[in-house]
């Protein structure tokens, strides 16, 4: 909360962005909203006042048109697993959902589009690649005012 100490707009869109991305990292499945609010407030991620507003901008990811079939309890979902490389490197994305042995990958992100998240995504897919999936999808979700999709 450190942000809120600043009171700087950058570091207030920081922060409301690592909240959003705190929450989705608690969920799986579309029917995990509530929990995953509730467990945010619960840790004083987020407070009361903040719900709606919160919940609003997850709801819209989760329901985008593009996302939602990322979200059915069909999936087999790894949120924030750790990959370990090779070479001692250590990867985390965001969210891989594996559906029929096809894997894809979604990497949230607040702010503006940067080449250097096409790289991020990339490696992330590359590594699932050397363990055996095919890659279905490399999705990144910018999370600002509206919901845009980037697929790689």
């Amino acid at each position: 909360k450190t942000g809120l100490l600043w009171d700087t707009d950058l570091e207030t869109a920081l922060d409301e962005g690592n909240k959003i991305h705190y929450i989705l990292g608690n969920i799986e499945y579309h029917t995990d909203i509530d929990n995953a609010i509730l467990k945010s407030i619960h840790k004083g991620i987020i407070e009361n006042n903040e719900v709606d507003r919160v919940k609003s901008k997850v709801q819209a990811v989760i329901s985008h048109p593009e996302l939602k079939k990322y979200f059915y309890n069909t999936n087999t979902v790894f949120n924030e697993r750790d990959v370990l490389l090779l070479n001692g490197n250590i990867l985390r994305p965001d969210r891989v959902v594996i559906n029929e042995g096809k894997a894809s990958i979604i990497d949230y992100k607040t702010g503006d589009r940067h080449q250097k998240y096409h790289h991020q995504i990339n490696a992330y897919a590359d590594s699932y690649l050397k363990m055996g999936y095919e890659i279905e999808n490399k999705i990144i979700v910018y999370i600002n005012n509206t919901i845009f999709t980037e697929f790689i």
